[in-house]
C-alpha cells in the first residue's frame, strides 16, 4: 500500500524506514501515555524517534508526537506531501540519499550499527 500511496501517516517503528525506502512521503505519528512519554524523553538522547531520521542525522520525515497529533497539525503536515511541491521533492531526495547510505543487500546490520552509534 505504501508503494501506491501519495503520502502516508505511519506509526513509529520499522514501518517508517520501509516507507522511506519505498519512496512514500511520510509523516511519522506516535502517541502514548504521558508517563511513558516522559520516561522515554529522560532515557533517550536522540532528537528523533524515527529510524530514517536517526540514520540521516536530520529530520527527513516530520514527526508528530503526543500533543502534536491534533487533526489540524496532521493535515497541515501531510497536505504539502500529497502533490508536486518542494517539500515532497526534498523528502523524496532525502529518501534516495538514505537508500544510498544504507547500500544494497541486507541493510539491517548497517541500520543497527548506525542506531547503536547514535544512542550511545
Amino acid at each position: 500500500m505504501l508503494k501506491q500511496a501519495d503520502a502516508a501517516f505511519v506509526a513509529s517503528g520499522t514501518a517508517t524506514l520501509e516507507a522511506a525506502l519505498l519512496g512514500c512521503p511520510t509523516v511519522l505519528v506516535c502517541r502514548g501515555g504521558a508517563l511513558n512519554y516522559l520516561l522515554v524523553q529522560m532515557l533517550i538522547r536522540v532528537p528523533w524517534i524515527g529510524i530514517a531520521n536517526i540514520i540521516s542525522g536530520k529530520e527527513i520525515m516530520p514527526e508528530r508526537l503526543q500533543k502534536h497529533m491534533r487533526p489540524i497539525e496532521l493535515v497541515a503536515t501531510i497536505d504539502p506531501l500529497m502533490s508536486d511541491t518542494p517539500e515532497r521533492a526534498t523528502m523524496l531526495e532525502n529518501f534516495q540519499t538514505l537508500e544510498k547510505e544504507l547500500g544494497a543487500g541486507g541493510p539491517a546490520g548497517r541500520v543497527a550499527q548506525i542506531i547503536a552509534r547514535e544512542i550511545s
